[in-house]
């Protein structure tokens, strides 16, 4: 297993591959929580010098929230960078051959996906980690280092970041090994994650059920990282502001904020279900790769 793994490790560190997603991936995490740091300190900014001074802590509360979701934001944008790594790394080996090499000299096909997830499931920590340390430079320099979340809020979303990214690249593996096609498993992925999965929401709810998106891939991915966020940054909120009550009595101020709270109670759901995405497609890539010719 260690001569597979250091394989593949020199596999990805030979192409051009790994650097040429991961800098466009941690760059946009950047711009987004630059923009969105930004535009949480000006209206932080413009609201502390219309409100009372005793209603200061509650902007403050509010100014975090948004920096929080802005960070996240960027996270779980960039969180499709680590799926097409792993398809387009997993597609590329069956379109230049070195599969086949691969299989030849190892024990069992099996054993040779293994050692992938392995790897890609690093390197999509690491492009997990990438982008939250340009997200947080991001964040951090768009707020002025101002209204930022407890620490440890910060530290649990970017760690929750950093396995969805690793998953996020298991999950690009497996439908690279289903697909093989590198155009085809690129344009698959991106297309059913920005696309399909809208329309496939959209014509659930015209037909009375809701939430459907939370239960797709990338919507489970998004809901996973989303509702910590939201759950975290609610709860900071309300411990520094007594005044501003729980999520029960948000839900009935405030119905819209209904979605919002829904997703913050149940992030944990969407990080099972993603889980259990990432499993299936392995699962299928590993069938389909035990029985197909690479001859």
């Amino acid at each position: 297993m260690n001569r597979l793994i250091q394989s593949e490790i020199r596999k990805i560190f030979t192409t051009n591959l790994w650097w040429g997603l991961l800098i466009p991936a941690g760059l946009l995490c950047f711009l987004l929580s630059l923009l969105g740091g930004t535009a949480g300190s000006m209206f932080g900014s413009a609201l502390t010098t219309e409100v009372p001074e005793a209603e200061l802590e509650g902007i403050s509360g509010f100014t975090s929230l948004f920096t929080s979701m802005t960070f996240t934001t960027g996270l779980v944008a960039t969180g499709l960078f680590a799926g097409i790594f792993g398809a387009l790394g997993m597609a590329g080996e069956f379109r230049h051959k070195t599969i086949t090499t691969t299989f030849l000299v190892s024990d069992s096909r099996s054993l040779v996906l293994t050692a992938k997830v392995i790897v890609y499931a690093a390197m999509g920590a690491l492009y997990g980690l990438t982008s939250v340390i340009l997200g947080s430079l991001g964040a951090g320099i768009g707020s002025g280092f101002r209204d930022f979340p407890d620490i440890g809020v910060w530290l649990l979303i970017s760690l929750v970041a950093v396995v969805v990214m690793a998953l996020w690249a298991v999950l690009g593996l497996g439908l690279g090994a289903l697909m093989t096609n590198q155009a085809g498993v690129v344009l698959t992925l991106v297309l059913v994650v920005l696309l399909g999965e809208g329309l496939i929401a959209t014509l659930f709810a015209e037909m009375g059920v809701d939430g459907v998106a939370n239960y797709l891939p990338g919507g489970s991915a998004s809901a996973l990282l989303f509702g910590l966020a939201i759950s975290l940054s609610l709860q900071q909120l309300f411990a520094s502001v007594p005044e501003a009550g729980d999520m029960d009595q948000l839900n009935s101020e405030v119905p819209e904020a209904q979605a919002f709270t829904d997703m913050a109670s149940q992030w944990w759901v969407s990080g099972l279900v993603f889980v259990v995405w990432c499993a299936v497609f392995l699962l299928l890539g590993m069938l389909a790769n035990n029985r197909r010719d690479v001859s």
